[in-house]
């Protein structure tokens, strides 16, 4: 992806996990987008993604709230955290939030290639827009409207 591009930094984190981490592993492709950061570091870049100690966080955090088989996620970007967690949390449905459509699209072709399509669902649009949706979609299946 040439450099200026639009979304060159995001579509070079799906084209650096395609090439480099191993299809239907979550923790090789979480790897492979901890060392695209690294890469973009090299070049004076950052990496939005909360990888690194910012994971070892977001698992300590995860892992000691009450979950009832679903957690809730706004604001996706690429997918970095949503696989965290899921990788934290086997057994729990992740349901992530994004609002830019460029970012689902790649969102969703990573958890893809990572094996959690059945883990993960990445929603498109503003939280206002989307909340009431998945509450009434929780209460369809039982769920009590609990995300």
């Amino acid at each position: 992806v040439a450099p200026g591009t639009p979304y060159a930094k995001e579509l070079g984190v799906l084209q650096h996990a395609l090439e480099t981490a191993s299809p239907g592993s979550a923790a090789s492709v979480c790897a492979a987008l901890d060392s695209f950061g690294d890469v973009l570091g090299a070049s004076g870049q950052w990496s939005k993604s909360a990888g690194g100690s910012k994971a070892s966080v977001l698992v300590a955090a995860v892992r000691g709230a009450p979950i009832r088989g679903h957690l809730l996620e706004i604001g996706t970007y690429c997918g970095y955290s949503s696989l965290t967690m899921a990788i934290a949390l086997p057994g729990v449905r992740i349901e992530t939030l994004e609002l830019n459509p460029v970012f689902v699209v790649i969102a969703r072709s990573i958890v893809l290639f990572a094996g959690l399509a059945g883990t993960v669902d990445v929603w498109t649009g503003h939280s206002r827009a989307v909340l009431p949706r998945l509450a009434g979609r929780a209460r369809a299946v039982g769920g009590g409207g609990r995300a």
